[in-house]
């Protein structure tokens, strides 16, 4: 899919992860297409599944989400893609993943409060079976953040 993407449509890209709101209107005007042009080119975009949807990036603490908790989660070798598929179920969770190293499974978790999170690692993730254990990292501070995770409000 990568060797697809042309010169345009990389800039494309770029100016709507800056922008997700730009108007076609305007990209056309930044690279030198027209608007018609350039909305056949972000329809084919999301289309192939280039672009997998259109966001905004919140202010966690403005919204009342307080914690971001990073999980290294301990599980049966045999159960490790029904847990990553579970853990993918649940509201609080915003990325699952399996991984080599000190534990099975990735996950970050948004939590409203210490009580919240308490409840989704006590009531959630400690009921999932083939759950061995977790280690559970709190995000003090961030300083770089290229990516924005959806969560419900």
């Amino acid at each position: 899919m990568a060797n697809e993407l042309d010169e345009r449509d990389l800039a494309i890209i770029r100016l709507l992860q800056e922008n997700s709101r730009i108007s076609f209107a305007k990209i056309g005007f930044k690279l030198g297409l027209s608007e018609g042009a350039v909305r056949a080119r972000v329809k084919r975009l999301v289309r192939n599944g280039v672009i997998q949807r259109f966001t905004v990036s919140l202010n966690q603490q403005l919204t009342g989400v307080r914690l971001l908790a990073r999980m290294g989660v301990d599980a049966q070798p045999s159960e490790l893609k029904a847990i990553a598929s579970e853990l993918s179920k649940f509201d609080e969770v915003y990325f699952v993943a399996l991984a080599t190293g000190t534990h099975d499974v990735l996950v970050d978790v948004l939590a409203k409060d210490m009580d919240a999170l308490k409840k989704f690692i006590t009531d959630k993730l400690g009921r999932t079976p083939g759950v061995r254990g977790s280690d559970t990292s709190i995000v003090m501070e961030v300083y770089k953040w290229k990516g924005t995770y959806f969560y419900k409000l």
